[in-house]
């Protein structure tokens, strides 16, 4: 598995190019995910004839927090700042929940 250092890591301005818009509304769920997904499962072992190891039960806390975050943000609803006057108002409130399907 590869090692992540400081140069292989994904900054706040990297995503800003792509999605400018209320990184920090996702700035918890990413920092989770990227824990439990990519910077812990490459310090950890997986050794499937032993207990898992500290690192392998970090990654399944931080994915099941992620999954959470996840979860509370789409029940929110998704922000976007249409005007990018630095304030969100009501109608720039999206809601992603209801009917058992998203709403778009």
């Amino acid at each position: 598995m590869a090692n992540y250092t400081g140069a292989d890591v994904i900054t706040a301005s990297d995503v800003t190019k792509y999605q400018p818009d209320n990184l920090d509304q996702f700035e918890r769920a990413g920092v989770y995910l990227f824990l439990g997904r990519f910077f812990l499962p490459a310090l950890t072992k997986f050794r499937p004839e032993t207990e898992k190891d500290r690192f392998e039960r970090m990654a399944e806390y931080y994915m099941s927090q992620y999954n959470m975050e996840w979860r509370m943000i789409l029940e929110d609803g998704v922000e976007y700042d249409t005007d990018a006057d630095g304030t969100i108002v009501s109608n720039e409130r999206e809601p992603l929940h209801g009917f058992r399907r998203l709403i778009r």
